[in-house]
Parts: C-alpha cells; sequence; structure tokens
C-alpha cells in the first residue's frame, strides 16, 4: 500500500513532474561526527571523518538511501602516499554538496527517491571502507571504522533507527563497503528492510592482460594485509585459512543473507584498465576484452539480481545520467524501485 500511496502522490505532484525541486540545491550537509577522534573514526592523514546529509521529507521521511563512495583505494603504502587530496583528508571537504543521481532530490533525475533521506560517506580512507588500521607509519586505513561509527551517529541522532526503508549503495571501490557490511547493517536496524546495490565494483579474478598489472586475487590480498580489512562474518568461518578471498565478489556474495542488486557494466573502462587494458584496443586487446565480458557475463549469470548494460562508462547511480540509464525499455530506476520498494524481481537483466 506504502508503495501504491508513493506512486499515487508522484502522478499528482505537478511541481514534481516539471522537474522543479521541493528543497533547495546544495542541500547535501556536511555534518561533524561527534567524538570521531576518540572513535578512531579518522582519514587516511588522521583528520576526522565527516558525513552529507539530506533530511528526507514527504513519501520519503522514512526510506534511507545511504551511499559509499568509491576512488582513491591504493594496495602498498608507496601508491597511498600519492593518493590525491581529497581521498586522503576530511580538512579540504565543501560546507555542503549537490546531491546527482540517487542522490538527487530533483524529481527528473532520481523520480523514485529524491524525497528521501540522503546520506553520503567520502572516501578519505583509501581501503573500500573496509581498513580497520591504525597508523601504519604516519597513515591510517579506518574506513570499516568509521562507516560504523556514522551509522551509529545516524542511529542516535539522525532517526535512522526510525527507518522503514533502508538502501546500502557504493560505487567502484565504494562496493566493497557495501559487500562487507550489509548483512551487518541489517542486524544493527532489525526494524528496517535492508537492501544493497553495488555499481561498477563486480571484479572477478580473470588472468590480466599479458601481466601487465597484479591480478585481482594479488590485489586483494594486498589491500586485506595493508588495511587489516573488515570482511564479512559468515564468509571469514568459510575461510579462515585464506579469509583475504572474502574481498573477492564472488566469494563473499555467496555469504551475504541480505538482498542485494548488482549494477556493472561489460566494458567499464575504468575496471578494464586494472586489467591491464587501455582504450583504443589494438585487436589483440579486443580479443582479450572479448574472453573478459564471456568470463564476466557468465560470473554475474549465477548472482540473484543483476543489472548489466554493454557500456564502456563507470559507475551510475550518482551521475546525472541515472534517470536516462535502460537497457532496452527497462530503466535502471525502475528496475532497482520495483525490487526495492516491492520485492518485485523480473529476473536479472545482462544485455
Amino acid at each position: 500500500m506504502k508503495w501504491l500511496a508513493f506512486l499515487l502522490m508522484v502522478l499528482v505532484c505537478s511541481a514534481c513532474s516539471s522537474g522543479v525541486s521541493q528543497r533547495p540545491p546544495g542541500a547535501l550537509k556536511k555534518t561533524e561526527l561527534v567524538d570521531a577522534i576518540n572513535q578512531q573514526a579518522l582519514c587516511m592523514d588522521g583528520s576526522p571523518i565527516a558525513y552529507y546529509l539530506q533530511t528526507g521529507s514527504g513519501a520519503g521521511l522514512d526510506t534511507w538511501i545511504i551511499h559509499l563512495e568509491g576512488g582513491g583505494r591504493c594496495a602498498t603504502l608507496a601508491e597511498c602516499q600519492v593518493i590525491s587530496a581529497p581521498f586522503r583528508s576530511s580538512q579540504a571537504w565543501e560546507s555542503s554538496l549537490l546531491g546527482q543521481g540517487i542522490l538527487s532530490d530533483i524529481y527528473s533525475e532520481n523520480p523514485l527517491f529524491y524525497q528521501s533521506n540522503h546520506v553520503l560517506l567520502r572516501q578519505c580512507s583509501a581501503d573500500g571502507w573496509t581498513g580497520t588500521m591504525l597508523n601504519n607509519q604516519g597513515l591510517s586505513f579506518l574506513g570499516s571504522v568509521s562507516f560504523k561509527a556514522i551509522i551509529q551517529d545516524l542511529i542516535s541522532n539522525k532517526g535512522l533507527n526510525q527507518a522503514a526503508n533502508v538502501l546500502l549503495t557504493g560505487a567502484s571501490s565504494g562496493t566493497q563497503g557495501v559487500l562487507q557490511h550489509l548483512d551487518w547493517l541489517a542486524v544493527k536496524i532489525p526494524q528496517a528492510q535492508v537492501k544493497g546495490v553495488i555499481d561498477a565494483g563486480y571484479a572477478i579474478d580473470v588472468p590480466v592482460y599479458q601481466n601487465l598489472v597484479t591480478t585481482v586475487s594479488t590485489r586483494m590480498k594486498q589491500y586485506y594485509l595493508l588495511h587489516h580489512s573488515f570482511v564479512d562474518v559468515d564468509c571469514v568461518a568459510l575461510n579462515t585459512a585464506n579469509v583475504e578471498r572474502c574481498l573477492l565478489p564472488e566469494v563473499v556474495i555467496s555469504n551475504v543473507s541480505t538482498p542485494l542488486m548488482i549494477k556493472d557494466s561489460q566494458y567499464d573502462n575504468v575496471v578494464l584498465s586494472k586489467y591491464g587494458v587501455l582504450v583504443p584496443y589494438d585487436a589483440q586487446e579486443q580479443t582479450y576484452v572479448d574472453q573478459y565480458v564471456i568470463s564476466l557475463k557468465a560470473s554475474l549469470s549465477a548472482q540473484p539480481l543483476v543489472y548489466s548494460d554493454r557500456a564502456a562508462t563507470h559507475t551510475a547511480l550518482v551521475t546525472r545520467g541515472f534517470a536516462q540509464r535502460k537497457i532496452g525499455g527497462v530503466y535502471l530506476y525502475n528496475f532497482l524501485g520495483e525490487w526495492f520498494f516491492q520485492g518485485v524481481s523480473t529476473g536479472s537483466i545482462i544485455e
């Protein structure tokens, strides 16, 4: 009934249909985390983490979108030393941001979630939101600690404990935070229906192109050791001898019991660069890419809910083109919304 009421509201709202925001742009406000330093909720340089919040309204008051930013993940101390400033420190973060895609408050950009509570967690620990390491040669990797502290602050001070629907999303390296914490979050807020979406982070462990780069499995081991990664407890129980394998999406997903959707582009140029292939492809590279896509589609086909196109773009959920993204006649936002609100799934769409 709540879903039907929401759709009716959308149809009769003239301001919504004209694409007029009900709130001022830039309404994602920087929110300081109380006692962040003592909680060790810190960026890589030791500065206290913050998050960005836009309070919901109308039909979206009891729905929360919590998004984990990606980018800036490093596997060695040498890599971490050259991470750009916004991904290692909160010191220069803006006081407010304009939400895009699923975090937008503009109806035309975000038809089903524009009135929801929007929370953006900016990446500043270079660990895919999994780290628990304080001060390794002057650098800290505390993404998991920070995520849990922010969730507790949202529960204690911002009303997350009253939520009916919570969607935890992550883009690029932010997907690791979703994969490792989704079940933890569902237990933390048992009154809510919790679901997750990962966007552009489904890395498969296949041979890289001419051994030009580190393999996915090797890199995941480097991440685990450097960041002292928190990983899903059920996955750990089944992989005690090689816990780092739980950073592989194919491995950990089988242990995640909370509903999860995968959005992935098959020719994602950012992902393919991690396998040693850069555009434009020559004939040999194209052969590798074609085989990679075959392997990727086979792996995705084994997962319960997938939306995968043949695009070369990287992320989709928090981009301006979110509302226009579609495969055939099926829009990404509708595919996601029907599953999230109604529990309706027409099955995976793999182009």
